[in-house]
């Protein structure tokens, strides 16, 4: 039950994180100017490859049961999904060992970095703490 109770608490957050900024396609049909910032994306490759690398590799091709999180494979499963679900899957189930064990930020800028990975376009402005 508790962590039934963790994971409705982290899904109600990502709610409210993103009530206010509006949804987001990964395929490119961001708002003007990018739902990231460069300085997310790059905060986003260091915390990748510290907490995610070693299960989905450094160069993101994934391995067994880790996902491909760049490429065709990764579009065709996210791209038409938004960032809040995106956000809240890997809040929801990663780390596999530690679901929820990141912080928000490092969660936000990972996102950002996958996003990066696959083709969206960077912007100049960040709603802090959150993608748009």
């Amino acid at each position: 039950m508790r962590g039934f109770r963790r994971q409705l608490v982290l899904a109600a957050t990502v709610v409210a994180v993103f009530a206010t900024g509006g949804l987001v396609m990964l395929t490119g049909q961001q708002a003007p100017g990018g739902p990231y910032t460069a300085a997310q994306a790059a905060a986003g490759r260091t915390a990748y490859q510290a907490q995610c690398a070693s299960c989905h590799l450094p160069d993101l091709k994934g391995s067994g049961d880790a996902a491909q999180l760049a490429g065709s494979e990764f579009m065709g499963a996210w791209g038409r999904r938004t960032t809040v679900e995106l956000l809240s899957f890997m809040q929801l189930t990663m780390p596999p060992t530690r679901p929820g064990g990141l912080s928000q930020e490092e969660y936000v800028n990972i996102a950002a970095f996958l996003l990066q990975s696959n083709g969206a376009p960077a912007g100049t402005s960040r709603s802090h703490p959150q993608l748009r």
